[in-house]
């Protein structure tokens, strides 16, 4: 286990602790599946696998799935696959994928925060854009 991985675990926990306190707050950010995505940029198919596990055990510790925590679980999965099938430049990709992942999600479980609430939308897909390219930023050692 590397300094990289566990830097890694460290951002999937900062994650949760910011997402739950934001949503304290009435703030409805994504920042755990922002930081799931950016990770999947980063990191092999298993570790991307154990990354949204721990997560999703965080978030739902029950042993019931809901639809929205399958679909939480199937994101980072998608955005890795994207990533291999595609060549774009991964810090590029992992932005796309991060407000891809918004839309679906939103699209899926809550479609009328597109024309109800736009405002909450945008400020849930600036602030996932801004924590993932953090994410990215600090866990992409090619950049170094």
């Amino acid at each position: 286990m590397n300094i990289r991985f566990i830097a890694a675990v460290f951002a999937v926990f900062l994650a949760c602790v910011l997402q739950f306190w934001f949503a304290s707050l009435g703030i409805a950010v994504n920042l755990i599946l922002a930081a799931l995505i950016a990770l999947a940029f980063l990191f092999g198919i298993w570790e991307v696998v154990f990354f949204t596990v721990l997560a999703l055990f965080i978030i739902n510790w029950q042993p019931a799935f809901g639809e929205e925590i399958v679909l939480f679980g199937v994101l980072p999965l998608a955005a890795y696959a994207s990533h291999r099938l595609f060549s774009w430049e991964a810090w590029a990709g992992s932005l796309v994928a991060i407000a891809a992942g918004l839309v679906i999600t939103y699209g899926a479980l809550e479609p009328e925060i597109f024309f109800a609430r736009p405002g909450a939308f945008l400020l849930d897909l600036i602030g996932s854009l801004l924590f993932g390219a953090a994410v990215f930023a600090v866990l992409n050692r090619r950049g170094r």
